[in-house]
């Protein structure tokens, strides 16, 4: 009854982490108005601020000294920091400038991408079946673009940068909340730099907007970091293959979103995509769950 409870916990864990990441497009479009730049510079610091106090509560400050220490790991780390700094940039730019149907797309492409990563990179054998997806899913971009005559970057880049994210992460022996730390940290000193260099530090400082904007970004790390809390629980609770589905639930609302309370425009083509990519990961998802039936000890 124990290991059940248990698993209910996992999958609220999971529903909450994908919810918020759904919706929080939502709070991203509040903020419609403010650089891209001054948003990203505002969520890593605030993020910073929410995971000095977790790694302070956590009594976790000389784990996070230890994994520094590593020549190894900070190399790796300024890699992953570079790539979820530049997916942050294009996620509040998207989600700023009305590409949010573009940005649940990305979100769409991704699980198929780090298939063909783990296949191309790390030399995973994969079954015919699930090329089959990854085909479907290059078809129904290939027929977006052909139809209107445009790049959907915005998915591309979102998909591409947290699909090699999630690569480097893969190989990089240093628990995930601690890794999000440094990556933040980093990326916090390097927009640090730009801004001083570039004289422009007025427009970034605590005291440049009034306080109901500072509170408003205030709330960007504590949104960075407890889905991330949620996640992490739920991994290690509930089974990949579930937490895999239930991933599918983020860019559903958030292509919801775009429809239904933003308004987007949306053409038929994208729904023709969309519908084409969502087959691929039925399609991906059922597969995975017969492939881990079979491969499951019979008691």
């Amino acid at each position: 009854m124990s290991g059940v409870s248990t698993h209910i916990k996992g999958i609220i864990f999971a529903l909450g982490a994908f919810v918020i990441w759904g919706l929080v497009p939502l709070y991203w479009h509040l903020l419609t108005g403010i650089s891209s730049f001054e948003l990203l510079f505002h969520r890593v610091f605030w993020l910073i601020v929410s995971m000095v106090v977790y790694l302070l509560f956590t009594q976790r400050i000389a784990e996070f000294i230890k994994h520094l220490k590593v020549k190894e790991n900070i190399k790796v780390l300024i890699l992953t920091a570079a790539f979820i700094g530049f997916n942050w940039v294009v996620f509040i730019w998207g989600v700023s400038n009305g590409h949010v149907k573009e940005v649940s797309l990305g979100y769409f492409m991704n699980p198929l991408l780090n298939v063909v990563l783990g296949a191309v990179i790390l030399r995973e054998k994969l079954r015919p079946l699930v090329w089959g997806c990854v085909g479907l899913a290059l078809a129904a971009v290939i027929y977006l673009i052909y139809m209107e005559q445009i790049v959907p970057w915005v998915s591309l880049g979102l998909a591409l940068t947290f699909g090699f994210y999630g690569l480097l992460k893969k190989q990089l022996n240093v628990p995930p909340m601690i890794g999000l730390s440094a990556e933040a940290l980093f990326i916090f000193m390097i927009m640090a730099i730009w801004v001083l260099i570039s004289k422009d530090y007025q427009n970034y400082t605590l005291h440049h907007r009034q306080w109901p904007w500072m509170i408003y970004m205030s709330l960007s790390g504590i949104l960075t970091l407890v889905p991330l809390l949620l996640f992490n629980l739920s991994a290690r609770i509930i089974p990949l293959s579930t937490l895999g589905f239930i991933q599918y639930l983020a860019p559903s609302l958030q292509f919801s979103m775009a429809v239904f309370v933003l308004k987007e425009q949306m053409t038929i083509n994208y729904f023709v995509t969309f519908a084409i990519i969502w087959l691929a990961l039925i399609i991906f998802t059922i597969d995975g769950f017969r492939v881990r039936f079979k491969s499951a000890p019979v008691s």
